[in-house]
Order: C-alpha cells, then sequence, then structure tokens
C-alpha cells in the first residue's frame, strides 16, 4: 500500500470515529432522558393501616356522605350538588332527640359544612322536606333555625339505603387520601316485617330492579330485620360485585380530619 492510499485510510478512520462521536453525543443530549428517581411522595400509595382506613369509612357514614352515592353524578365542586342534598347530609347527621324541640341553628349546619367538607359551602335556607315530600321542618326567618312542622303527619318511615358496604380500596399521596366502596342497596317502608331484597344503586330501587330478591325460612330465629339480606350477600358476594356501582370519595387530611374534596362513580 503506498504512502498515499495510507494517508486517505487514517483519514477515512478519523472521520468515521468522529462521527460516531459526534451522533452519540447528539444522542445523549437530545434523545436519551435522564433517569430520575421516583419520588415516593408523588404515587398514590396503598393504605394499610386499618385505623386509617375505619376513619374514613366513620367520616363518610356518621356525616351521611351516602348521600352523594345516592346520586350517579361525579362531583368535583362540592357547592355544584342540589340544595336540598347538602341539607340532608346536614339534617341527618345533626338531628338527635332534642331537635323536634329545639330545632336547628344556622351555627350548627354552618359548623357540620365547615368540619366536613374542604371548601365553603353555599346554602340556601330552605325547608327541609320528609321522605314522604311534605315539610318536615320549616325555616324561622326571626330566630335563624330550622323549627319542625307540627302540621306534618306522622307515618311509617320509608329508608332508602345501603343494607351492605364494603372497602374495595384505600390509597394515599401525601394529605390526600381516596377511598373506594361499593353499595348494596335496601328500601324498607315498614311494610314488611324483614328486609327481603337489595339494589346495586339507588336509581335500580325506583326502576324495581332487583339484585336478589330471597325467600324468608318458615322459622324465623332472629329480631334484626336486615339479617336475612346481609346473610344472602355474605353467602353470594363474588355473584354479586361485577353488577355494583364503585363510589369514590376524595379526601384531604387538615388539623387531624378529614375533609371531602370531591366524589366520583364509576359502574
Amino acid at each position: 500500500m503506498s504512502r498515499y492510499e495510507k494517508n486517505n485510510l487514517v483519514i477515512v478512520v478519523l472521520l468515521a470515529m468522529s462521527f460516531i462521536i459526534s451522533a452519540t453525543l447528539v444522542y445523549f443530549i437530545y434523545f436519551n432522558e435522564p433517569i430520575v428517581p421516583e419520588n415516593k411522595d408523588s404515587i398514590f400509595v396503598e393504605i394499610t393501616d386499618k385505623e386509617v382506613i375505619n376513619k374514613l369509612k366513620d367520616t363518610i357514614d356518621k356525616n351521611n356522605l351516602i348521600v352523594l352515592s345516592s346520586r350517579d353524578r361525579n362531583v368535583e365542586n362540592i357547592n355544584t350538588i342540589p340544595n336540598k342534598d347538602k341539607l340532608e347530609m346536614a339534617y341527618k347527621t345533626l338531628v338527635d332527640e332534642d331537635t323536634k324541640e329545639n330545632g336547628i341553628t344556622d351555627e350548627k349546619i354552618d359548623s357540620y359544612f365547615k368540619n366536613i367538607f374542604d371548601t365553603t359551602i353555599y346554602w340556601n335556607k330552605e325547608n327541609i322536606k320528609c321522605t314522604c315530600d311534605n315539610d318536615l321542618y320549616i325555616y324561622n326567618n326571626e330566630l335563624s333555625k330550622y323549627e319542625y312542622n307540627e302540621n306534618h303527619e306522622e307515618h311509617e318511615l320509608s329508608i332508602i339505603k345501603p343494607i351492605y358496604s364494603k372497602v374495595l380500596d384505600a390509597e394515599k399521596k401525601n394529605d390526600i387520601y381516596v377511598i373506594k366502596m361499593s353499595y348494596i342497596w335496601t328500601y324498607y317502608d315498614g311494610s314488611n316485617e324483614y328486609i327481603t331484597s337489595g339494589y346495586s344503586n339507588y336509581n335500580d330501587i325506583e326502576k324495581n330492579i332487583k339484585l336478589f330478591d330471597i325467600e324468608l325460612p318458615e322459622e324465623i330465629d332472629t329480631e334484626d330485620i336486615n339479617y336475612y339480606a346481609v346473610k344472602e350477600i355474605d353467602d353470594n358476594y363474588d355473584k354479586y360485585i361485577d353488577k355494583l356501582h364503585t363510589y369514590i370519595y376524595t379526601f384531604i387530611e387538615k388539623d387531624g380530619k378529614y375533609l371531602l374534596q370531591s366524589f366520583r362513580y364509576e359502574r
């Protein structure tokens, strides 16, 4: 090989090496994103502490947030729900044996909203309805409180409520807590001694679409009106689970309390 050819070969090799180095630099600069360790505080993690899960569930149950689950809707802003639903949650939580005599003050209702929701709740002072759709408590503007409607006729109490609830999942990220629930609903109006039917959601009760309808045994050995319906669910839950809706409550923890931020549901 002549000197000329050797020189050309060296030039070709140098150019090839230069091209490879340049291409490698371009790849690392523009296309190869650095691997950043994932911050555990930036992702949701499963809640395994049963005490925390029970507190979240108790917050829902004791403050009647189940009212939100009785409507198949997503609620990003609590103030967008109907006023009667806001009053229903407050009334069901605040009512006690003295309510008929003493009524329910504005202060108590405002305090309820302040301690349950992560936003200022605006509400109108319309009368509180009974399940029969007549006025149960009438607002007194002079006294700034609700008073029992003495003209309301006593009747059998009609109840639509979950007869069974189950925590499907619970997770958290920093101060945000998300709990997923499923419910089986029932309707009771006092006409039956025991509850024998269940429904997959609130709306199915109005449509009379039953999840199950059981027959009572010939010999009744309990005074618990829910016993036989709950037993049916316990024995056959796997058969029903795919027909139930999922209800998702998102809370933020502030000052040791769980305040509701939003609510969603999934079919």
